[in-house]
């Protein structure tokens, strides 16, 4: 396996896009991008050399898995859940900028269908450990992931 260059051009073009949408104001943000159509494959983005997880895209599974319990009839939108540590893991201001909503803490309480909207719509990791927790991680991984052969 090689190790990818870092086209530096077109990381300094990303990250002025992302400072000048405020995405890189008050709370930690990293990209990465490869163009695999390039004969030589390049990365570019913003903060390469941090450590991010992948950890996002498994929050469309978690999404998926609630809207399964939920059309089966094992849980409601409407259903109140309350927060608990150590859950509560999003401390810093929103990750998107102009977000008016507030972060959960422990105590507090929230609807699947408020928790759902903040995975997917603000990627909430607060709401993605309180979802994980109610649906189930085997859950996920059982019905949704190997179901479909993923």
């Amino acid at each position: 396996m090689s190790i990818l260059k870092n086209d530096s051009k077109r990381s300094a073009e990303i990250r002025e896009i992302m400072e000048s949408r405020g995405f890189l104001r008050g709370s930690f943000f990293a990209i990465a991008l490869v163009d695999l159509k390039a004969s030589e494959p390049k990365i570019f983005g913003v903060n390469l050399d941090e450590f991010v997880y992948p950890a996002s895209v498994y929050k469309i599974f978690i999404g998926a898995e609630v809207l399964r319990q939920i059309e089966a009839g094992m849980h409601s939108l409407d259903e109140k859940i309350v927060v608990k540590s150590p859950n509560d893991v999003d401390h810093d201001a929103r990750l998107f900028p102009g977000s008016s909503e507030p972060l959960l803490s422990a105590g507090e309480s929230a609807t699947i269908d408020k928790l759902l909207s903040l995975m997917l719509e603000q990627s909430d990791n607060t709401a993605s450990n309180c979802l994980i927790d109610l649906f189930g991680r085997e859950n996920m991984t059982k019905y949704i992931i190997l179901a479909n052969g993923w």
